[in-house]
């Protein structure tokens, strides 16, 4: 495969990781929950309406900077409650009581002291906070990567594909960090629920969706981008240097031809 058409997989690669983690950045579907058996979601929040006054929100779906709860609000009118809370708890459970909120991360405010397991909070806090810092960082980097892509397409500047190539390599280790992150913090969340909150229901399951997914595909999209741009960069490095070196050749040749010429011709 030759350079230029590694230039133009380089640069289209670019903008789809760059799209792509655009897009997961965006959302909330980096974990959504299926719920199983319905009754057991209303055992759920009567049990824990009886021990804690601050009712901890089971999620339905959660990203990097927002997320949507079920949370549990008596008296309700049922107006209020979108059709798909209405579906979801049509097995048992009064969906009057119940609706669907979608809140933004406040990463500015840290759990309250007086919240119970505010240890727990506040390692989820500090795990979901580096890990939105840290894409958002791989995005800034793989914008600056593919606007330098295109200006080095244009002048054909060696430099420009090696800075390219170093952005999306170092947008891809911060890709990385912050997926290990979200890893971290989903593991974290699941396992160690501490005692003093209510476990999550037998017939609840939190799972991965198609948010954490686009960014796996985002981070692969953006090695193999930062690859190619640094072998075009090699690659135009060796051919300038060849002809740098060809060039001093032809000069050095030049004098001794001149000199052999001049013995050819004759003196009057």
């Amino acid at each position: 495969m030759g350079k230029t058409a590694v230039l133009l997989l380089g640069l289209f690669t670019g903008l789809v990781s760059l799209t792509l983690q655009a897009i997961s950045l965006g959302t909330e579907y980096w974990f959504e929950a299926t719920v199983r058996n319905r009754s057991l979601i209303r055992d759920y929040y009567n049990e824990t309406v009886l021990e804690l006054h601050q009712i901890p929100v089971l999620p339905e779906k959660r990203g990097l900077f927002s997320y949507c709860g079920y949370h549990y609000e008596p008296n309700t009118s049922s107006t209020q409650v979108p059709s798909s809370s209405i579906d979801n708890f049509q097995g048992g459970f009064n969906p009057s009581d119940v609706v669907v909120k979608c809140v933004t991360y406040n990463f500015t405010q840290k759990p309250i002291r007086e919240l119970p397991g505010v240890g727990y909070y506040r390692t989820l806090y500090y795990l979901d906070r580096s890990a939105a810092g840290l894409g958002c960082i791989m995005l800034g980097l793989q914008l600056c990567g593919v606007l330098t892509s295109w200006q080095a397409a244009w002048t054909v500047i060696t430099v420009l594909f090696t800075d390219c190539g170093t952005m999306f390599m170092f947008g891809s280790f911060m890709g990385l960090t912050s997926l290990l992150l979200v890893l971290a913090s989903y593991q974290y969340e699941i396992n160690e629920r501490p005692s003093v909150l209510p476990q999550f229901p037998e017939g609840y399951v939190l799972d991965y969706s198609w948010s954490f997914y686009l960014s796996w595909a985002s981070l692969g999209l953006c090695i193999a981008s930062g690859i190619m741009f640094l072998m075009v960069a090699r690659q135009w490095h060796l051919e300038e240097v060849w002809h740098k070196k060809s060039l001093e050749e032809e000069k050095k040749r030049m004098p001794q031809q001149r000199y052999s010429r001049s013995k050819l011709i004759p003196s009057f």
